[in-house]
C-alpha cells in the first residue's frame, strides 16, 4: 500500500494540483486500493460467473482468465471453456442474422426448424451443424429455469458446444476438454433468482 501510495504521489507532484485536489484524489485513491488489497484472496477460488440478468454460471477455480472483445475464456490445466454473447450482425463475416439469429441457431440443432429459413440459410445451419458433430453428435436440449440451452459434444473435435437464450441474448460456450467436462458445464449453469 505504501508502494502504491508513494507512486501516486510521485506522479501527480508533476500535475501541479492543488493540495485540496492531491488530498481528495488520494483518498478516493487509498479506497480504490483497500477495496482491491481486501478482495485479492477471493480472486482465485471458484466462483460464480454473472452471464446475464437471468443467468450464472458457476466454475472451478481455473489457471488463467483472459478477457478481449466480447469472449471471456477460462483456461484449466487439461481444458477450457469460453462465452461469448451472440452477435448476429457479426456472427459470420458478411451476413447480417439480426431478426432471424435465435431461429438460425435452434435451426443448427434442430433440422425442423430451418423451413423458415431461407434457403441459403438452412444451407449455411447445415453446414455449421457439421462442424460441431451433427447430425451424428446427440443434440443437448434442456430448460435452465425458463430459459432454453441447446447444444452438442463433438468427439472428433473434443469439443462441446452450447447456446442458452435468455430474454436478452443469446450465450455460445465452448468447452474445449472432455464430454465429462461439457456435461459439468451444463449442470452449473443455473437461472438467477430475484
Amino acid at each position: 500500500v505504501y508502494r502504491i501510495q508513494w507512486i501516486f504521489q510521485y506522479r501527480f507532484s508533476f500535475a501541479r494540483l492543488s493540495p485540496i485536489h492531491m488530498e481528495a484524489n488520494m483518498e478516493g485513491f487509498r479506497a480504490l486500493a483497500y477495496a482491491l488489497l481486501v478482495s485479492l484472496p477471493s480472486l482465485g477460488y471458484s466462483g460464480t460467473l454473472v452471464v446475464s440478468q437471468d443467468l450464472a454460471l458457476e466454475y472451478p477455480e481455473p489457471e488463467l482468465i483472459s478477457h478481449s472483445s466480447n469472449m471471456l475464456i477460462l483456461k484449466y490445466d487439461d481444458w477450457v471453456l469460453s462465452h461469448q454473447v451472440v452477435d448476429g450482425e457479426s456472427m459470420y463475416s458478411q451476413v447480417d442474422l439480426t431478426g432471424v439469429t435465435v431461429e438460425f441457431i435452434q435451426s443448427i440443432f434442430i433440422p425442423e426448424k430451418r423451413s423458415v429459413l431461407p434457403n441459403w440459410l438452412q444451407v449455411l445451419a447445415e453446414e455449421r451443424g457439421r462442424e460441431f458433430g451433427l447430425p451424428e453428435g446427440e443434440v443437448t436440449s434442456q430448460k435452465v429455469g425458463q430459459f432454453e440451452l441447446l447444444g452438442t459434444y463433438s468427439k472428433q473435435h473434443r469439443s462441446g458446444y452450447l447456446y442458452v437464450f435468455d430474454r436478452a441474448a443469446i450465450h455460445h460456450i465452448v468447452i474445449q476438454g472432455t464430454e465429462e467436462r461439457y456435461q459439468e458445464v451444463i449442470n452449473h449453469i443455473r437461472e438467477l433468482t430475484s
